[in-house]
């Protein structure tokens, strides 16, 4: 199964309207790269023009924050749930 991204709602326009996609990835940098790709008009907003995530973007996977696991590398398993966060 493949893991399913939770969007806020200020992206979902940018997404089709969809407030969950589906994506494949082994870590978390390549889950954003992949949702950019697949919807490029959420690039902006998620990513700095380093290419790394933008300050104000929190990422959350099954619960937990990016910046307590391992970052863009944090593996990403089958089934895992990942919510982005954007300040209101």
């Amino acid at each position: 199964m493949p893991i399913t991204v939770i969007l806020p709602t200020a992206l979902r326009q940018l997404a089709g309207g969809a407030a969950r996609v589906q994506a494949d990835a082994s870590n978390v940098g390549e889950l954003l790269r992949n949702l950019t790709r697949n919807y490029p008009k959420v690039r902006d907003a998620l990513l700095a023009a380093t290419g790394g995530l933008a300050a104000n973007v929190k990422v959350y996977v099954n619960g937990e924050t990016v910046e307590d696991l391992d970052g863009l590398e944090t593996e990403l398993q089958d089934e895992d749930s990942v919510q982005l966060v954007l300040p209101s």
